[in-house]
């Protein structure tokens, strides 16, 4: 009886340990998945990064087009700003009068 019983022991013994092993693997499993998974610590890292750079973008864009949106005013018929529609038809047109100097900053 002293043999059987310690033959138990060791079965239950060997058990626990393939228990505790198998157990330590699923939470490693699931640690590596919760960091570098599709929905894990490192992904959201990079989606609040897209975040916080399309942001930005997103303000100078807005920028952009109020200053877009002030040109178009101004040169609407009731406001019209004649020196902005002559600057831009110099732009245009590569043009400047006769008096003028045209500085052009190198290249490069």
């Amino acid at each position: 009886m002293g043999v059987q019983g310690h033959a138990r022991q060791k079965t239950g013994r060997r058990g626990i340990d393939l228990t505790s092993i198998s157990l330590a693997a699923v939470v490693a499993y699931l640690g590596a998945h919760a960091m570098t998974g599709r929905q894990g610590i490192g992904s959201a890292m990079e989606l609040a990064e897209q975040e916080s750079r399309l942001t930005r973008e997103l303000a100078e864009l807005q920028a952009r087009r109020a200053q877009l949106s002030d040109e178009v005013k101004r040169l609407r018929e009731p406001s019209l700003d004649l020196d902005l529609l002559e600057e831009r038809a110099r732009l245009m047109l590569n043009a400047a009068h006769p008096d003028e100097v045209i500085l052009t900053p190198p290249k490069g």
